[in-house]
């Protein structure tokens, strides 16, 4: 009886293996695949959004949306963020809002329950007085979204997003600093 050399002996090894590994895959990409076309989607989320700039601290960030299974991989999505930042001052009566509304379009790679997602959305900013008659500044920016989702059943997703917001017009705010977001969300499917 002829002995393998060991290289042989660790490449006959490594085949099994990458052999293994490639049946444990693909059993597991059989699983049912989470998002669907025409499928709706309403949720809401909680986290913390603000201006980077140095000495800023970021605020309570409180989100709800609604979006529309395009096909399997796109969204339409519609947004609202409300934004409630520190007041620097620490005036009474000088707090500020920040109120954004958000619409566009989300690609998604339905990856078994995980689903990682990235989107352009383009919408209204608002900074400005928590009362009227001061609206403070306002005009039309964009927001890169980027986010995953755990769907642990068909119905449920759990999630986190990230956000980059920008503007689109002399918005002076925007000027300041990058405009940041990031939240926990939930939301309920229906629809397929």
């Amino acid at each position: 009886m002829t002995k393998r050399p060991p290289a042989t002996l660790h490449a006959t090894r490594a085949r099994a293996l990458a052999g293994l590994l490639a049946a444990a895959l693909s059993i597991a990409a059989s699983r049912r695949a989470m998002a669907f076309e025409d499928q709706l989607h309403l949720g809401a989320g909680a986290g913390t959004a603000g201006f980077v700039a140095a000495g800023q601290q970021a605020g309570t960030a409180a989100a709800a949306y609604l979006a529309y299974g395009w096909t399997d991989a796109f969204d339409l999505r519609f947004e609202t963020l409300f934004v409630d930042p520190p007041d620097p001052s620490g005036e009474r009566g000088a707090r500020t809002l920040h109120r954004i509304l958000l619409g566009g379009l989300t690609y998604k790679v339905d990856v078994l329950e995980w689903i990682p997602y990235i989107g352009v959305l383009v919408g209204h900013y608002s900074f400005g007085a928590a009362r009227p008659p001061d609206v403070g500044a306002s005009g039309v920016g964009v927001a890169l979204p980027a986010g995953l989702d755990w769907a642990p059943t068909r119905e449920l997703g759990l999630g986190v997003q990230l956000g980059y917001h920008g503007s689109l017009a002399a918005l002076p705010s925007f000027g300041a600093a990058p405009y940041f977001s990031a939240a926990l969300r939930a939301e309920y499917r229906w629809g397929w």
